[in-house]
Parts: structure tokens; sequence; C-alpha cells
């Protein structure tokens, strides 16, 4: 028997869905709050991210269960992808979005690799078609589990964060279609080539992560820029040379300590006061 909803469990969900896509799914680096909606209406658990204090982060993780730690949703593997749009594809097809039923997917939102139903690679918490950055389409996201729970999934994750992966491809089933007979049908739909399938609706199945999709757009939408990713590679470069710098400082810092002590040879003597002219030049250098 089907549990009744409590209306708190229905307000819950009627907040989740009012919250943009934009918002609370791709900017959920930036809203903590909104990640937590996110990942608790698709039935997974915040990471403890959207508490600042870091003895209440702790004290919240402290409490979680075995059961419920591997449902925890870590925000960094979170995936937003480019499911689709209107662009004629590749084989000469055209799926309209206003035409989108996401009714099955939603009800087991699942992310394949190469369209593989064995490779569950991430649980989609949710689709939508929206104008996202200009550009409008049936946009996807989706978490990629950690390796303790799927290795394969934490490979597929690996491969996109690298971008070694970056294309999707949407599985799908015709509810209406007619085809491009002619150039004049192809003008009419405002498509390039006069041959393919106008797909005026389809179901979703499921979204692929793969090798080359059919549509040439459909893509990983990578995520905002960060600091890091605006540095020059000059400064990233002398960045890690004074990290390095600070490393060698430290060890030696620890052996000339090491070395204070009043029963030294001559020769472990003369080998203290090398190490200070090396850690003196290499404290200039780090300043400099």
């Amino acid at each position: 028997m089907k549990k009744k909803r409590t209306e708190k469990q229905l307000l819950e969900k009627e907040k989740f869905l009012d919250l943009s896509l934009t918002k609370s799914m791709y900017d959920y680096d930036t809203d903590a709050q909104a990640y937590k909606s996110l990942v608790e209406a698709a039935g997974m658990i915040s990471d403890g991210s959207h508490i600042e204090d870091a003895d209440e982060k702790a004290a919240y993780l402290e409490g979680l269960s075995d059961k419920q730690l591997l449902k925890v949703a870590h925000r960094d593997r979170i995936k937003m992808f480019l499911a689709s749009d209107e662009t004629q594809d590749r084989d000469g097809d055209v799926i309209k979005l206003d035409g989108w039923d996401l009714t099955e997917w939603e009800a087991n939102p699942v992310l394949l690799k190469q369209h593989d139903r064995r490779q569950v690679i991430a649980k989609g918490l949710k689709a939508e078609v929206m104008d996202f950055e200009g550009k409008k389409g049936l946009y996807v996201v989706g978490y990629f589990p950690t390796k303790d729970i799927s290795p394969e999934a934490d490979q597929a994750f690996k491969e996109v964060e690298s971008g070694l992966l970056t294309s999707t491809s949407v599985g799908f089933a015709y509810k209406e279609y007619s085809y491009f007979e002619d150039e004049q049908s192809a003008k009419e739909a405002g498509v390039q080539w006069p041959y393919g399938v106008l797909v005026k609706s389809a179901i979703l199945r499921e979204l692929s992560v793969v090798t080359i999709g059919s549509n040439p757009v459909a893509t990983t939408v990578k995520n905002s820029p960060s600091e890091e990713s605006e540095k020059t590679e000059t400064e990233k470069f002398f960045e890690k040379e004074l990290v390095l710098l600070k490393e060698e400082n430290k060890a030696l810092a620890a052996r000339l300590e090491a070395l204070e002590n009043p029963q030294l040879s001559d020769e472990e003597k003369e080998k203290q006061a090398s190490d200070a002219a090396i850690l003196d030049f290499f404290k200039e250098k780090a300043e400099a």
C-alpha cells in the first residue's frame, strides 16, 4: 500500500519543484541550501556543506548512520548536461523541445555510459527544458557515486571531469513524428538537410555519456570558472614552486632542530652550519 505523503513532505516537494534549475542545480556551489533541497528531494543526503560552522558540520556527519552515509551526495560529483536541443543531428533528426515527456525517466532517473544498461554511472537528480546562459535545451543533472559504491561510476566521473568524455546522447521512444521528405518540408521545419525525422514528441528513457553523440551540441556543461582556473600558467607555476620551497624549509628546519645537541661531533656541527646556510638561502628566495 502506498504511503500517504505528509503535508510537510508535499510542501518540501513543492518548494523543490519551484526552485529554478540554474539556482538549485548548477549554482549549488554558491547556494548551499538549494543544494541541500536538491539532493534531499532526490532521496539523497547533503554532505553537510549547507552548514557553515565546522563543529556543527562535524556533528551532523557524525550523526549520520552507515545507511545514510551511503546516500550522501558530494557536491563536486554533481554534473549538469545539455541532453538535447532542436539542432538537426548527425542522423538528420530533430527533437522538438516542447515535446519531451519526462515521466518515465523521473520514475527511474538513470545516466548510463554508451547506452549500456549494465553501466549505470549516475543517479539523475532532475531534467528540465529551460534556457540556460542563452542556450535553450533539455538539461539533465546527475550525481556520480563514489568509488566505494560504484567503481564504474567513479571511473566515468573521472572521465567526465577530465574532459575525456564530453558528449551526451538521449535514449528515447517516439510518440509523434513525421519525415522530412523533400527540401520544402526541411525548409519549413528550419533544418538544413532534407532527410531524417521530425520528432514532435518523445519519451525520455535515459541519458548516456558517450564517445560521439548524434547531436553535436549535446555535451557536458562546464562549471563556472573558479579563481584557480582564472590564474595564468605562470602564476600556477610560481605558486607550485613556492609550495615546494616552503616544504623544503620545513624539512631543513626539522633537521636543524634535531641536530641541536651538545654532543655533536665536529663533522655534525659542520653539517648543521651548512644546513642553516641552505635554510637562510631558501627563506630569502621564498620571500623574494
